[in-house]
């Protein structure tokens, strides 16, 4: 689907996703689907407007947050600082899943199966599942796709673990991988 949209704008899939992401870093989005059956096989014709919609939408609210922040200095910048506070403070952390320094094997198996245990015990509750990269593996790795790939790795351990003790996938949502301080961990965020 991003694909689709990347190619159609013509920009990479990251960009288009950029413009889809709400201030949760989360991407939703109702993509109506007609199915046909035709001589035997399956036809799926899908609309994407509200997918075109849900990106210009977004595209102009970045442009116009950008022009008014360029436009007011000094105050664009105490903007940047009060949306980043906003963020942080919105979310509430459950502790980290801790990875050994340079591996995908946890550091601490317990924090799996207490967060695990957590979910079960609250099915309606979906969490963020962030992998960070301590910022002295990443210079090890050298590459951004090498540290992002290590944090890829760590996520899905922490998310086919997860669903192996009986959380719903459906409770798990990905957010964008990212190098920070401390140890390599999987953050998971509510």
């Amino acid at each position: 689907l991003v694909a689709v949209l990347a190619d159609k704008v013509g920009m990479s899939p990251d960009a288009a996703l950029d413009l889809l992401r709400d201030d949760n870093d989360r991407v939703e989005l109702d993509v109506p689907v007609e199915m046909q059956l035709r001589n035997g096989g399956l036809d799926v014709q899908a609309d994407y407007s509200s997918v075109y919609a849900a990106a210009l939408g977004g595209a102009l609210r970045k442009a116009t947050l950008i022009y008014v922040k360029t436009l007011f200095q000094p105050y664009g910048m105490a903007i940047d600082a009060l949306q980043w506070l906003g963020r942080e403070s919105r979310r509430l952390r459950l502790t980290p899943v801790p990875f050994k320094p340079g591996l995908t094997a946890v550091a601490d198996a317990g924090s799996l199966a207490r967060v695990a245990g957590f979910l079960k015990k609250s099915p309606n509750l979906s969490v963020a599942v962030c992998g960070v990269v301590g910022r002295s593996e990443a210079d090890m790795l050298d590459r951004r796709q090498a540290w992002n790939q290590l944090a890829s790795q760590r996520v899905q351990k922490v998310l086919d673990e997860r669903v192996a003790r009986g959380v719903s996938r459906r409770q798990l949502t990905l957010c964008r991988n990212r190098v920070g301080e401390g140890s390599g961990r999987v953050e998971v965020l509510l």
